[in-house]
């Protein structure tokens, strides 16, 4: 369900129940609101349950759900760029993790930096992903390129993956499209 009461304000939720296991896979609250017309606060939460195929091996297996808690500010640079920056609070069944954003966010393209800390690990991570619509949105080509080093514990070392993506979607006519991707993986693991 969404919900946009006035330009100022907006609310969004999302609630999945999974029929086959008889429970909750999924519950999203989702709001923003305009400060001034450059600053907007959001606020989200999210709980989690993993997506299981029913009857799958890993069904077998206990299941943990997940919960999050994020707010973030926005910041208008121009009428084509906004600045975002986003802290997190995830919480698993007896430990805990902190998610840090920060990016600018434009109408071709996105740059942001990430973090993690705690339970999941250590994570930074910068990405980019640029697009460029081309003959009246007919065809979008995409490229996106990552870099993240990580610790999956405190006692290991750390690690480094790159990561490349080269797309394009193509719309031939107004309710026909497909997705051409290719992407490019470098992680030791």
């Amino acid at each position: 369900a969404s919900y946009r009461g006035s330009a100022r304000f907006s609310l969004y939720g999302r609630y999945d129940y999974d029929l086959n296991y008889d429970w909750i896979s999924r519950g999203q609250v989702f709001g923003r609101v305009s400060i001034t017309d450059r600053i907007a606060l959001t606020g989200e939460y999210i709980y989690r349950s993993p997506r299981l195929p029913f009857h799958s091996f890993f069904s077998l297996f206990p299941r943990n759900s997940v919960t999050e808690v994020e707010g973030g500010v926005e910041y208008n640079l121009t009428a084509l760029w906004r600045a975002f920056g986003r802290l997190a609070y995830v919480k698993y069944i007896s430990d805990n993790n902190r998610r840090y954003t920060a990016g600018l966010a434009g109408e071709y393209g996105s740059v942001s930096y990430s973090g993690n800390v705690g339970y999941a690990g250590k994570l930074n991570s910068v990405s980019a992903q640029f697009y460029c619509p081309l003959l009246n949105r007919a065809v979008v080509p995409t490229l996106g390129l990552s870099y993240a080093e990580y610790r999956l514990s405190w006692s290991n070392d750390i690690a480094h993956t790159r990561a490349a993506v080269l797309s394009s979607t193509v719309r031939p006519w107004p309710t026909f499209s497909f997705d051409l991707e290719f992407q490019w993986l470098n992680n030791r693991i």
